[in-house]
């Protein structure tokens, strides 16, 4: 009940950020999903 758009755009942004730093780090290890 405390999942607003706010909190769906940050998850996405996370992810993103974490996808963007997973392949400018040599892709070393499992993409974070």
């Amino acid at each position: 009940m405390g999942s607003t758009v706010l909190d769906v755009v940050n998850l996405i942004i996370a992810r993103v950020n974490a996808a963007w730093w997973w392949a400018s780090s040599g892709s070393s290890g499992p993409m974070p999903l």
